[in-house]
């Protein structure tokens, strides 16, 4: 009898054990493929902002103007080479503990707290540029992907062991191939000190018979618009302007588009003065990097303000318009 209860504890603990060894997988599994989503969502969000790359530059020039337009696109590189790398280590499951999760943390919680501060200076816009113009996520959106990122990879953490890897400097090639990778396909253009976004920037390159329909005095205070034909963000910026222009009414306000005559594009420019510009000649027009780009200049010729696509903000632009008599109610 004994032996009979010896021997259905025996096999009792058995199974307890054989149950928890296969909870033990299924969980090791889990950490796995929350481990390679993880990944992934680094590799698309560096991939995501590649189009196109100017407008993360543009986003980082607008959180940080006093860097400067030539600094904005080497730290935008910097970051989707770092991005890129980080999410291949943790996909491989390279230096987990030790150096990539720490790293990762430490991004997230970089990136939370520029998006806090947007989220004060500009509102909840409708894309931080997280993931590109392709995929918009707003302020807020981010800010809760952000922290959920956070929890998930601060779990990761906790689930990792401290495992040391003899070729710990392939970490360091991965790092530099992203980041060379990055620059060889979207090179820096270097631009002085006078292409800085706060400094004041005669505008003495553009005249009068620059434009071939609608009359331009330049001599007075007066918005222009630079766009590309076959730019996404030109095109939506030129729709913003015509919804405005048809609610308020522009006044002194000019466009500049890049390339020969397009049919597409005409009836977005059928409200304002314009101008076809040939590609040669456009970046002497050109005052910065970035299309679309709107510039609001006094009757000196000196640029007041300027607005990209991501910070173009019409709970903001168009009261600061209506002050200075650009719009006509």
């Amino acid at each position: 009898m004994r032996c009979l209860f010896q021997d259905n504890a025996f096999f009792v603990s058995l199974r307890f054990v054989e149950k928890n060894v296969s909870l033990q997988e299924t969980m090791n599994h889990l950490n796995i493929i929350l481990r390679i989503l993880l990944g992934l969502i680094f590799i698309l969000s560096a991939v995501l902002k590649l189009f196109p790359i100017e407008a993360f530059d543009a986003n980082i020039l607008e959180q940080f103007p006093f860097i400067g337009w030539t600094f904005s696109m080497i730290l935008a590189r910097i970051i989707i080479g770092f991005e890129l790398t980080l999410g291949i280590l943790i996909i491989v499951g390279f230096w987990m503990k030790k150096i990539v999760y720490p790293i990762t943390l430490a991004m997230l919680a970089g990136f939370t707290f520029i998006l806090i501060y947007s989220l004060v200076r500009f509102g909840n816009l409708p894309n931080c540029g997280c993931f590109g113009e392709l995929l918009p996520f707003s302020n807020i959106e981010s800010l809760i992907k952000n922290l959920v990122l956070i929890t998930l990879t601060f779990y990761l953490y906790k689930k990792s062991s401290h495992t040391s890897y003899k070729y710990w400097w392939v970490s360091f090639i991965i790092l530099a191939v992203s980041i060379t990778a990055i620059f060889l396909t979207n090179k820096v253009t270097i631009y002085g000190d006078d292409f800085e976004i706060k400094k004041e920037i005669p505008a003495t390159h553009l005249e009068q018979t620059v434009f071939s329909t609608g009359t331009a005095d330049l001599n007075k205070q007066h918005l222009i618009v630079f766009v590309s034909p076959n730019c996404v963000s030109c095109r939506k910026m030129l729709q913003n302007l015509q919804t405005i222009h048809n609610i308020y009414g522009f006044r002194d306000t000019y466009i500049l588009i890049k390339g020969e005559e397009n049919a597409e594009i005409a009836p977005l420019l059928s409200a304002f003065p314009h101008q076809f510009i040939k590609l040669d000649i456009f970046d002497t027009y050109l005052i910065a990097p970035y299309l679309p780009l709107i510039a609001l200049i006094d009757e000196r010729g000196i640029y007041q303000n300027l607005w990209t696509a991501s910070n173009f903000n019409l709970n903001k632009v168009i009261p600061l318009l209506q002050r200075e008599g650009i719009l006509e109610k």
